[in-house]
C-alpha cells in the first residue's frame, strides 16, 4: 500500500502536479467562510449593542462609586452630556477589547471580524485606539446630536459606495463577516427590543 502511494506521488511530481499541504487546504477552506460584503446594518447593530451594554455597566459602576455624580450629571441634566462621556470612555474600552480579543461583544455576536490587511492578524492596542478615536469623531460625531446624524450618514454612504469606511481604509484594516445564524440573530434582536422597552420605560 505504501509503495503504491509512493509510486503515485512520484508520478504526480513527474507531471508537475504537487499535492497541497493540509495546512494550506485548511486555510483556504477557512477563508471561504468569510464574507467581505459591507453589511452596514450589521455593523451599526453591533455598535449599538456594545454602547448600550457598556452604558448600563458604566452607570451601574458609577452609581456604586460616586452616586452623587450619577444623580447630578446623568439624571438631572439632558442625555447629551452622559452620551458624550460614555462614548469617550468607550474609546479606551473598545481598544482594549479589539487588541486583546479581536472583537467586542457586539462584533462577536454578529460575527464581524477585524484584522490587518497586511498579515490578517488582530490589531495592536495603538492601532485599535487610533481606529476607535476616528470612529468616535468621524462616525459618532463625538456624541453631539446633529453632528452624529451627519457623520453617520456620511459614513454609511462611504461604506456602501466604496466598500470600506474612511477609518478602516486609513488604518489598512480588513472587515469580514461570518454567517450569523438564527440563534445569534435572535439574541441580537431580543437585546434591541429589551433596550427599546427600557428606554421607553425611563422616558415615561
Amino acid at each position: 500500500m505504501n509503495q503504491e502511494k509512493k509510486h503515485i506521488k512520484i508520478n504526480l511530481d513527474f507531471l508537475g502536479v504537487k499535492e497541497k499541504p493540509p495546512s494550506l487546504k485548511k486555510k483556504k477552506a477557512h477563508n471561504k467562510t468569510h464574507d467581505v460584503a459591507t453589511k452596514p446594518w450589521a455593523r451599526y447593530i453591533a455598535r449599538f449593542i456594545d454602547i448600550a451594554l457598556f452604558s448600563f455597566i458604566f452607570v451601574l459602576i458609577l452609581s456604586n462609586i460616586a452616586p452623587e455624580f450619577i444623580v447630578l450629571y446623568f439624571f438631572n441634566l439632558n442625555d447629551t452630556f452622559s452620551t458624550i462621556i460614555i462614548l469617550f470612555v468607550w474609546i479606551i474600552v473598545e481598544s482594549i477589547f479589539l487588541s486583546t480579543f479581536g472583537a467586542t461583544f457586539g462584533k462577536w455576536l454578529l460575527k464581524i471580524n477585524l484584522s490587518k490587511k497586511s498579515n490578517n492578524k488582530k490589531l495592536s492596542f495603538m492601532e485599535s485606539l487610533n481606529r476607535s478615536i476616528k470612529v468616535w469623531l468621524k462616525g459618532l460625531g463625538a456624541g453631539l446630536p446633529i453632528v452624529t446624524l451627519f457623520t453617520q450618514i456620511t459614513a454609511y454612504n462611504t461604506l456602501t459606495s466604496k466598500g470600506e469606511t474612511s477609518w478602516d481604509k486609513e488604518g489598512n484594516i480588513l472587515i469580514t463577516h461570518d454567517k450569523i445564524g438564527f440563534f445569534r440573530g435572535f439574541l441580537a434582536a431580543s437585546f434591541i427590543i429589551i433596550v427599546g422597552f427600557l428606554w421607553l420605560g425611563s422616558s415615561i
